[in-house]
Parts: C-alpha cells; sequence; structure tokens
C-alpha cells in the first residue's frame, strides 16, 4: 500500500514538472552560456578587461573581470570611449530638436548652412566619348579616358536630408579629404568648420542617396554641426539638455575641445564617453521608454533602410531580425582609444545587454553573445 502511494506521489510530480514553462533568454541556463562564452574569451585574450550588464524588466545582472595581466577590475563608475556608439547619442539630439519643431528630419542639409556655402546633391551623370585630338593622352598613357561624365540637365538634382546623415545613406563618404593627419593619426581637433565647408563646396555624390548604406563619420560630423547653428549652443551643451539631464546621465559628455585627446567638431561622430552605469541607464530608457525623451527613442527604433538581408537601419540604430525565430534586435557598437562598447537592445523591449571593455576581439565577442542570447526560440 505505502509502495503504490510513493509510485503515484512519484508520478505527479513527474507530470508537474513535464507542465513547467520552458526557460527563456535571460534563465540561468542561457546565463550560464553567457559567461562561459565570456570565460572561453578571456582564456584567448588574457590582455582584456570587460564589463557585461544585461538587463530584464526590472532585474539585472553585471559582470565584471580584469585583465590577467595586473590590470584594475572596471565596475559600474568606469568610464568608456564610445567611438561610433557616440552617433546614438547624436541622433538622439536631433529627433528631440526635431520633435520640438527646432528642424525637420526631412528637410535639406541646406536649409540649416550658410546661403553661400554649397552642399553636395545627387545627379544622374550621362557619359560622352571623349573626342580625340593631338592633345588626348594615348590609350596607354594612365591618364588616358575614353568617356567624360557630367550631370544630366534634365535630371533634377537630389539633396542630402538630415535623416540621411543619420542612416549613412548620404551618399557621403566616411572621412573627407580635408581632414588632416599628424604623425599618421588623423587631426580631428584640427578639422574646423572651414574644413567641412570645403569639402561640402567641391564633393561630387556619384551614387543615388537616401538608399545605399555607406557608414560616414562625416554625415554625423555635419549633423553635429547642423544642431549646433540651429540651437545656438555647444554641441555638449546640447547634449547635456536634451539627453543627460532628463536620463539621469552624470558621469557622460562629449569631448568637443581640441586639445589632444579631444575631437572638436568629431565628437559628434565618435567622441562620446560614459560610464558603465550610464551606458546600462541609456538602456534601460530605450527598453522602458517613459516622457518625452521616451518619445524621442521609440522613434528612433523604427527601421528606415534596408541594407542587407535581415539587417536594416534605423536612426542610429541597426536592426537585425533572426531567420529562424523572427525576434528582432537593435544594436549599435564603436571602437576607440583601445576600447569597444556595444549596446543591443530586443525590440520588444523584454531585454537589452551592454559590453565594455578593453583588448582585442570585444566586437567578436558582443556579436556572439548577441546570436547566443536572442537566435534561439523563445
Amino acid at each position: 500500500m505505502v509502495s503504490r502511494l510513493n509510485f503515484r506521489i512519484v508520478w505527479s510530480i513527474l507530470i508537474s514538472l513535464s507542465l513547467l514553462p520552458e526557460s527563456s533568454p535571460a534563465q540561468p541556463t542561457v546565463l550560464s552560456a553567457v559567461e562561459s562564452r565570456i570565460s572561453r574569451f578571456r582564456i584567448d585574450h588574457p590582455e582584456s578587461s570587460l564589463a557585461f550588464g544585461f538587463l530584464e524588466g526590472e532585474k539585472s545582472r553585471e559582470l565584471f573581470f580584469a585583465d590577467q595581466t595586473g590590470g584594475q577590475q572596471p565596475d559600474t563608475a568606469t568610464v568608456f570611449r564610445l567611438g561610433r556608439l557616440t552617433a546614438l547619442w547624436t541622433t538622439t539630439m536631433l529627433v528631440s530638436c526635431s520633435q520640438q519643431g527646432l528642424l525637420s528630419l526631412d528637410a535639406p542639409v541646406s536649409d540649416y548652412l550658410p546661403v553661400n556655402v554649397p552642399s553636395p546633391v545627387y545627379q544622374r551623370l550621362v557619359c560622352q566619348p571623349v573626342k580625340r585630338t593631338e592633345q588626348t593622352p594615348s590609350p596607354d598613357d594612365p591618364r588616358f579616358t575614353p568617356y567624360a561624365c557630367l550631370p544630366d540637365p534634365s535630371d533634377k538634382p537630389q539633396p542630402i536630408l538630415l535623416c540621411y546623415l543619420s542612416t549613412h545613406t548620404s551618399g557621403l563618404p566616411d572621412q573627407p579629404f580635408t581632414l588632416e593627419r599628424k604623425n599618421g593619426v588623423p587631426d580631428y581637433p584640427g578639422f574646423t568648420v572651414g574644413s567641412l565647408y570645403k569639402f561640402l563646396s567641391i564633393y561630387r555624390i556619384e551614387q543615388p542617396i537616401g538608399f545605399d548604406y555607406v557608414h560616414s563619420d562625416l554625415g554625423m560630423v555635419l549633423l553635429g554641426h547642423v544642431i549646433q547653428r540651429k540651437t545656438g549652443q555647444t554641441l555638449d551643451s546640447v547634449f547635456r539638455q536634451e539627453v543627460a539631464l532628463p536620463l539621469g546621465l552624470t558621469s557622460s559628455r562629449l569631448l568637443t575641445g581640441t586639445e589632444p585627446g579631444e575631437y572638436g567638431l568629431y565628437a559628434a561622430a565618435i567622441g562620446g564617453e560614459a560610464s558603465f552605469a550610464d551606458l546600462l541607464r541609456y538602456l534601460r530608457f530605450n527598453l522602458h521608454p517613459a516622457g518625452k525623451i521616451g518619445q524621442v527613442m521609440e522613434y528612433m527604433h523604427t527601421p528606415r533602410v534596408r541594407i542587407r538581408e535581415h539587417e536594416e537601419i534605423a536612426l542610429g540604430w541597426h536592426c537585425r531580425t533572426f531567420e529562424g525565430n523572427g525576434r528582432r534586435v537593435l544594436y549599435m557598437n564603436g571602437s576607440e582609444s583601445g576600447q569597444t562598447v556595444m549596446m543591443v537592445l530586443e525590440e520588444s523591449g523584454k531585454s537589452g545587454f551592454v559590453l565594455a571593455g578593453t583588448g582585442n576581439g570585444l566586437a567578436e565577442l558582443g556579436d556572439q553573445l548577441l546570436s547566443l542570447l536572442y537566435s534561439k526560440p523563445e
């Protein structure tokens, strides 16, 4: 009798366990896999230090590792250079100014520049065979060109819109030829408004704009300059007013100075820095938008341009959709001064993470963690 009773109890327990829900990506099994992957990374990269923070709902999990050569372990107060992740801040300022009516995302850039500064436009080219003369180089001459290409007068010029700068579809190159170098290193503090205007007055866009994605630090520089002109403030002042104060970012800034180690106009593209705590706070506001700044962030999440299969670009963010489960994540990363930062959030707002650190291979580790957390079914 006792054995039958025990059998029934055990059977009931087994049935109950079989009805429990499967683990979600934030359950310990997946986070344990994340920790395991980070441990393997540290074996391969003993020179790297890193900080990892995972948010889901009101819960968080943070991991900190010092490099294995005697370096200091990062913590929430550690400040990181953001590199191209700074574009998220500049785009946040852009959308905030737009929602206040200070400027329009769909307006041509030329509307916000001095009237004597021509802004590049795209216009279809017409190529005609070159007529041979005695002065024409021979076909064996490197200077020889069989065609001359000029703008088609019947094609309406297409101006660069402000939103194209944020989606990197403006047709502008990554860097301008007017950015000088010192000792083989770009002289960012030496890039002036005059350098920017000189490039804009000469450059010719050769591919259709608004569709083809080509990352352009120059585009973010131009966007930051437009924001400064329209607000009448320094870019760091606009950042404090429109981003840092509403979000409570207490250890974040744009390095807009011209001293060594700062970035001048290039601060809008690559010159941000933030504590790990501030990065987690920015991520949390993206996961749970609230107030006017929350409306700004939600607006930035909408994909605008498809750049490849399963990959789109939003305002400041990259968007990736996993084919197997249809889950979509927004992400952005940047590297500068030997530091790398990556921020990822699930479009549904369920979870996200920040990875930051020093050393090599962190960008690849971030991609691996992104796939590990979100490529599998919920």
